[in-house]
């Protein structure tokens, strides 16, 4: 293959690639250690500790280009909002830093949350529940409770399942993680 022939390819392929990555929708300067409240309408979203100090939300599956996000607040105390969002298909990625508290609410959808320090409050109507626990000793109170579902809380060695369960532990740390949802699964994974 010809070397301008691969230069064109590479050009093309990275263009399409680009063209395809989702663009920022909303983002702010956020502070290490500060609290950040989200309150997200349905949809699947991955909430993801980032490289900077900001809150950074994309998306993709918006054809109509209804939905909005918008945050307020400091660099230390902040809500995010995402709404308006279709119906299906629809797909968020939050950055955040990696050292925060989080309060989540999400009407319905799947959340799966990455290696964030810090506490955690999270409450999910109807979906499933993924939360990363590298570190199981950082908690001091754990709680996680499901109407309908599964808790599977490997770094704590725990297990609960069928209907109005719940799971509770106590740890050295300091950060509390409070987790439920009405129907589903929640998973903390190492």
């Amino acid at each position: 293959m010809s070397p301008v022939f691969r230069l064109a390819a590479f050009a093309f392929t990275s263009g399409l690639l680009l063209a395809q990555a989702p663009a920022p929708r909303a983002q702010m300067a956020f502070n290490p250690g500060g609290h950040l409240s989200l309150s997200l309408e349905a949809g699947d979203y991955d909430l993801v500790p980032g490289t900077e100090n900001r809150v950074l939300v994309s998306w993709t599956g918006d054809e109509e280009g209804r939905a909005k996000a918008w945050i307020q607040g400091t660099a230390s105390d902040a809500r995010l909002v995402v709404e308006g969002t279709p119906h299906q298909h629809f797909h968020a990625r939050i950055e955040v830093p990696v050292r925060c508290d989080l309060r989540v609410r999400l009407t319905a959808g799947d959340l799966s949350v990455g290696p964030i320090e810090g506490s955690k409050d999270i409450a999910i109507r109807a979906g499933d529940l993924r939360v990363a626990v590298p570190h199981p000793e950082q908690y001091g109170r754990v709680h996680a409770s499901v109407w309908a579902g599964d808790i599977h809380a490997r770094p704590f060695e725990g297990e609960r399942s069928g209907l109005f369960r719940s799971f509770e532990r106590r740890g050295p740390g300091s950060y509390a993680l409070r987790l439920s949802t009405w129907a589903g699964d929640i998973t903390l994974e190492p």
